[in-house]
Parts: structure tokens; sequence; C-alpha cells
């Protein structure tokens, strides 16, 4: 691990800005291409191609997903316009598949920095970023690791992980100050906590937060429904409220309201139950 210029702080900080503008819900990655005189030669991120219908039911069925995605390196690379000869690329928020690291070989770029992976993405590609690496010493393309401060954000998604599947099911959202937003699934036969409990309960699966934390079930049903907000509730302003589509809930705290598209119902105390497509 390296601590790297300021100029490559730059563009990695601007590979995960562009990896926000992925509708991948559940995996966000970002590229740049800059040349040897630090200017921006293509940037790109992970999505479907050009035309497709991108409809989020898709970026919810694993499989489809997978056979349309093009990751970001590769859409960096497409995009690009000149020839890539010694040119460095900056990937977030995990290094390059073996696939997209035998594009980045073959384009001509010379320098791969890409920032180090949180348990959960290593211990499931792990593998892959390794034969990815491989390649890369082989080829003599310079791979560097950096490491650049996340801000957590004000609200945090929590997902559930089934390793032998291979799966990824969104639980919902912490916000400070609101109810949980717990994501149900009615089409899943996912209608409350009992059912989303009964799902984390089985052997192969384990929760995480969005920065890759593993979190215990004791600590997710805690987050859940022992909530509290410290700030002054006589701040909410009426037309905060109705901005927001929320009204006054339990311990100080925000509750969507009933009548949000997304929003199906009151759960027991600090947490909604919430359809749709979370962010």
């Amino acid at each position: 691990m390296i601590d790297l210029i300021k100029w490559d702080k730059r563009f990695m900080e601007m590979a995960k800005l562009i990896a926000s503008w992925s509708k991948d819900p559940s995996t966000k990655c970002g590229a740049v291409i800059t040349d040897p005189n630090k200017r921006i030669i293509s940037m790109g991120f992970n999505g479907f191609p050009a035309g497709t219908s991108d409809d989020m039911d898709l970026y919810q069925d694993r499989k489809r997903k997978y056979r349309r995605v093009i990751h970001a390196e590769k859409n960096a690379i497409l995009f690009a316009k000149q020839d890539l000869s010694n040119c460095k690329i900056y990937v977030w928020p995990m290094p390059p598949c073996a696939q997209c690291a035998a594009a980045i070989i073959q384009s001509g770029i010379k320098t791969v920095v890409s920032v180090k992976c949180d348990i959960d993405k290593t211990s499931r590609w792990g593998d892959d970023f390794q034969e990815a690496i491989k390649m890369n010493k082989e080829s003599r393309v310079e791979y560097m690791e950096m490491t650049l401060k996340q801000e957590k954000k004000m609200g945090t998604n929590y997902y559930l992980i089934d390793k032998e599947r291979d799966e990824e099911y969104h639980l919902g959202k912490s916000s400070a100050g609101w109810c949980f937003a717990l994501h149900v699934s009615p089409e899943e036969n996912i209608h409350d906590l009992s059912d989303i409990l009964n799902k984390i309960k089985q052997p192969s699966k384990h929760i995480i937060n969005e920065y890759g934390d593993k979190i215990t079930t004791e600590e997710f049903l805690e987050i859940v429904t022992e909530r509290a907000w410290k700030n002054n509730a006589d701040n909410i302003t009426d037309l905060f409220l109705k901005e927001n589509q929320a009204e006054t809930g339990p311990n100080n705290l925000l509750r969507s309201k009933i009548d949000n598209v997304h929003c199906i119902g009151h759960g027991a105390g600090t947490y909604d139950f919430i359809i749709g497509v979370f962010v």
C-alpha cells in the first residue's frame, strides 16, 4: 500500500464520483484513464450497453445482470478515442477482474491504480483479483494499491450475502434521524422483519454494510429496532416534512409517510416497511 501523490488522489476521487453514476444498486464501479501528461483520456462506469434496457428489474436479477453488464474499465477503454499506450487507469472501489485486466493489457495501458478491497469482496472475488495481478506482473503492467479515506454518509445500506449461491439481498437503510427503512419484497414472500430474520438465520449467509463491515444478527436487530434521535424535533418544519414525504415518529425520529409510493406500512416502533429501489 502506498501514499500516492496529489494527482493520483484527485483521479481516484474522480473514479469514485463516476462510480456513483452507475445504476447498479449493489455494486458501483468507476474508471478514469489518464495519459503521461496527467490529462484525462476517458472514463467509464459499470452498466448495460447503450441502447439496451436498463430496467431496474434486470439489475435485481443477478444472472441476467452478469450476462449484460460492461465493467467500468472496459467501458473506459471502449470510449477512449486515442492510443492508450503508456497510459494509467484508476479503478474504484476494487481491483480489475481478470477479464478487465486482459483488456487493460491489450490496450497498452501500463499502470493500474486501485484501492484495497474490503473483506467481503475479497472473499467473493479474491481469486479473480489475484489472477488479474498475476497477469499484470507477467505483462509488466504496474499495479498500485492506495488508501482513500471514505466519508461515511448519513445513510447506510445493509446487505445479506449468500456465499454458496453468490446472491445479495438488500436488507434496508438507516439514516440519521429516521426510522429504519426495512426493504421488504412481497413477490419473494418477504413481508416483515420476521421474514428477513428467517433468511438471515441460514448458515451460508451473513450481513455486511455498504462499507464492507460484517454485522452480526444481534447488531442488525438493534440497528433496526432500538433507534433514537437526539435532535430537537421542534426544528422539523411542515415544509421539510412535505418535501421529504415524512411524518414524525417514535423516539424523535422521522418516518416515511404511508402514502409515499415506496412505503407500504409502519413497522413496530422504529422501522418502516419499504418497497422499491434504494440508493
